[in-house]
Formats: structure tokens, sequence, C-alpha cells
């Protein structure tokens, strides 16, 4: 019996790993789970950049190496959402993608305060306090251990 349960455990494992490939998530394939505020950097105090609903489809550029937090575009719209609030979805299969991520093919990115909002915010409003926003993610990315 001993031996029984242990093998429904393995597979059970196995599994869901059998079911990822090595191709990268496609965007059509990884959903919200739930309704999330887009950010403009891995934190929930980050500017604020839109409303995302539940549902839909993102294009997933990479997560931290922490994987709880992800960067994304959803129409046009880059930003970062947790990464606990994005799953893949193949065939009858949902795999988050803070889990399984890495199977998956979604790359590990990191984050350059100046660097992403040079590329993707110089027209936002918040902009303009940049500095005192690198200044800021220096201090928490040193607080974290980072």
């Amino acid at each position: 019996m001993q031996r029984h349960t242990y093998l429904l455990g393995v597979f059970a494992l196995v599994l869901p790993l059998s079911l990822l490939s090595a191709q990268p998530a496609r965007a059509s394939e990884t959903k919200l789970t739930s309704a999330v505020e887009l950010r403009s950097g891995p934190g929930h105090d980050y500017p604020f950049v839109k409303r995302l609903a539940k549902g839909l489809s993102m294009e997933v550029h990479g997560c931290l190496n922490s994987w709880d937090w992800c960067d994304v575009t959803w129409r046009g719209a880059r930003g970062w959402v947790p990464a606990n609030t994005l799953e893949f979805q193949r065939e009858d299969q949902r795999l988050p993608v803070g889990r399984y991520g890495a199977a998956l093919g979604v790359p590990e990115v990191t984050f350059s305060l100046g660097k992403y909002w040079d590329a993707y915010y110089n027209d936002t409003p918040w902009y303009a306090d940049r500095d005192m926003w690198t200044q800021r993610s220096a201090v928490q990315r040193t607080d974290a251990g980072f």
C-alpha cells in the first residue's frame, strides 16, 4: 500500500511537468486570474499604470528571479503584475506562472527603474519624479537584501 501511495505521489508531481515544453509561454495562453493594477515597477508602491480585468491575455516578457513579479504588456501598456495573478493555459491545465514560469520558458529579468521608465514612461506625469523613485527603488533593494 505504501508503494502504491508513493507512486501516486510521484505521478502527481511529474504529470504537470510533462505538460510543459521548452517553448516560451505565448501571450494567448497567459491570462490574469484576477483583476490587478498594472504598475510601473515590481511592487504595489510603484505608480499605477492601468487597471486590468480578470481573464485578459498578457504577453509576459519575464519575471524577477524571486518569481513574485512579472513584466507584461497588454494592448501596448507595459508594466508589472504579481506573478501569482498569471497562469499559463495549455489544453485543460492551468499552470501558475510564479510556480512553473522557469519550466514554461519565461525568462528571468531584472528591473532598472531608470532604463525601464526611460523606455516606457517618459510621457507620464510621474516621470518628472524619476530621481525620487530611483532613490526609493535603491533603498527598497537594500532593505530587501538585493
